[in-house]
């Protein structure tokens, strides 16, 4: 009798785990200061032109391209501007094999999911995930925010948590002052 292979789900952040947002926002603050902190993230039109400052992080990109399973984005971000992003680089020679395989994304942002308006990003994808799991039998969150993973969890115990965080690590400061003091 033969085995049926499990089902895998890959659901990735977009923001700091499958691109480098910090520049982007830096860029974007500065250079359009008359536009209200994090509109650009949400408005359709401005979050286009704001995304485009975004670079990959190649690492994880060649993660996507190399995990079996189905590979889905759930992110903080208005969902059309990802799918912007994504669509121009499908044939980037880098990375655009693991972009290929991407076969959906899912948003938070109050513009594309109104439903979820009102529980922020961590709450509002722990909600979503209850739909984007259906028919699978293991599900990988692949994020870089603890606040994702707490919520995710409470909600959803079974599934399997990869933190791609290192934007998050900072070095210890009284280790740094320390140096600087001999």
């Amino acid at each position: 009798m033969s085995r049926r292979r499990p089902r895998v789900l890959h659901v990735w952040d977009f923001d700091d785990t499958l691109a480098h947002s910090i520049e982007a926002v830096s860029f974007f603050a500065e250079t359009y200061p008359e536009v209200p902190f994090k509109a650009w993230w949400h408005d359709p039109a401005i979050s286009k032109i704001a995304i485009e400052k975004t670079r990959p992080r190649f690492e994880e990109w060649a993660m996507v391209e190399r995990l079996p399973g189905t590979h889905l984005i759930l992110t903080g971000r208005n969902g059309s501007a990802v799918r912007h992003w994504l669509k121009r680089r499908r044939n980037d020679r880098r990375i655009g094999k693991g972009v290929r395989r991407i076969k959906g994304v899912a948003s938070t942002s109050p513009v594309s999911t109104p439903r979820v308006a009102d529980l922020g990003t961590a709450k509002g994808k722990a909600l979503l995930l209850h739909d984007l799991k259906k028919g699978f039998d293991e599900v990988h969150i692949h994020d870089d925010d603890p606040r994702n993973f707490e919520a995710i969890l409470a909600e959803h115990p079974e599934v399997i948590i990869h933190g791609h965080h290192p934007l998050r690590v900072r070095p210890n400061r009284s280790r740094r002052r320390r140096r600087g003091r001999r």
